[in-house]
């Protein structure tokens, strides 16, 4: 099958990660794949050479998507894919309102969170939906968001879980040691990390205030982010106003976020709103005990491996991030193969590529979808 995967960027996101491992999986499952994106640097690349990557660097306006169109068009007539499978809100709609133009094969349009932005998008969600042959999301609260706020027609959004690669997300003790080492950081000393862009909807703030309120009843404890965007200001300033900088290590983007996970002793993610939490997959198949807020499908991914509290709420994301550090250790560990065995049944990259899969073929034949 010829598969092109079209995404706004390929910056470093839940969603970015996720399309580009689906590449690599479409790939080593022996369909040919090409990768479009609208613009940005590629930070986030597939490893098969044999995925071909092509950037239109389409500007947020009009005129730039005008422009855009005969190369699209050509990209299209050149590959003639057998499934284009777009993500996220620019994508999914520019190729909605391109097919009007110009014939396409199967066209299916992924988003990727529960809350999609204001009036305009969800206006242009609802007003394109019909010309898609597949919509689909990343969690079952996510599709249930775009159905009460009739981004969709009920029943009509697919939900398909993301998918992690389980061989590069594992526990291991001697890289615990190894990292842990690299910090300075004693036995004695807790360590929590959180993964995800410095924005709003990430809610730092509620994170660090929870985080201060935590240090003050456990005592010596650090805070490892691993991100970067326009919050990083406001994160910093916020430390140092509660008293807590010492302890709050900022390191921007990673490659090693595996590692980094190995070393903490809980995961948080503190969001506002989320589509899948793709993190807390990761942090689970490293076999970590997880702290989240209730946002998008954190609770579905999580089921009653970790601890969940509502967002916003700085002293329940506290008291639960002191639970989990202070589980006991034959708990602790029973958590974490639970976490694990639940990513490995339900959110690996082989069961989430194979179950793409079987929609693109459904689709492609004319099977009735939604």
């Amino acid at each position: 099958m010829k598969i092109l995967l079209v995404i706004t960027g390929l910056s470093v996101g839940g969603a970015e990660r996720q399309v580009v491992g689906m590449a690599d999986f479409f790939s080593r499952k022996g369909h040919e794949v090409r990768l479009l994106y609208f613009q940005g640097a590629a930070l986030m690349l597939p490893r098969s050479p044999e995925i071909k990557i092509e950037s239109i660097n389409l500007r947020k306006n009009i005129f730039s998507f005008v422009a855009a169109i005969p190369r699209i068009i050509k990209i299209i007539n050149e590959f003639e894919p057998d499934v284009i499978n777009t993500h996220l809100f620019h994508a999914n709609v520019v190729f909605r309102v391109l097919r009007i133009f110009h014939k396409m094969p199967v066209l299916i349009s992924s988003a990727h969170n529960s809350n999609e932005g204001g009036v305009v998008r969800r206006f242009l969600y609802r007003a394109t939906d019909s010309l898609c042959d597949v919509s689909t999301n990343v969690s079952l609260s996510a599709v249930r968001y775009f159905e009460k706020n009739r981004l969709v027609k009920n029943g009509a959004m697919r939900v398909m879980f993301n998918g992690i690669d389980e061989d590069a997300f594992y526990f291991d003790e001697a890289v615990r040691r190894r990292v842990r080492e690299s910090f300075l950081f004693s036995d004695d000393d807790r360590v929590v990390l959180a993964v995800g862009r410095l924005h709003k909807a990430k809610d730092y703030p509620n994170l660090l205030r929870a985080f201060s309120l935590s240090k003050q009843k456990l005592g010596s404890m650090f805070l490892i982010i691993v991100g970067d965007g326009e919050e990083k200001e406001v994160i910093i300033d916020l430390a140092v106003e509660l008293g807590i900088s010492e302890a709050v290590i900022i390191l921007g983007s990673r490659n090693d976020v595996p590692d980094l996970m190995n070393a903490c002793d809980v995961f948080v993610l503190s969001s506002a709103s989320e589509g899948f939490g793709l993190v807390l997959a990761e942090a689970m198949a490293c076999k970590r005990v997880v702290v989240s807020t209730d946002c998008g499908g954190a609770r579905e991914v999580m089921g009653e491996t970790g601890f969940v509290v509502p967002p916003s709420n700085s002293a329940a994301l506290a008291t639960a991030i002191c639970r989990a550090l202070t589980v006991p250790e034959r708990e602790r560990s029973r958590m974490g193969e639970l976490a694990r065995d639940r990513v490995k049944n339900y959110y690996s990259m082989s069961a989430s590529g194979d179950a793409w899969i079987s929609l693109y073929d459904a689709a492609f034949k004319g099977k009735k979808i939604r």
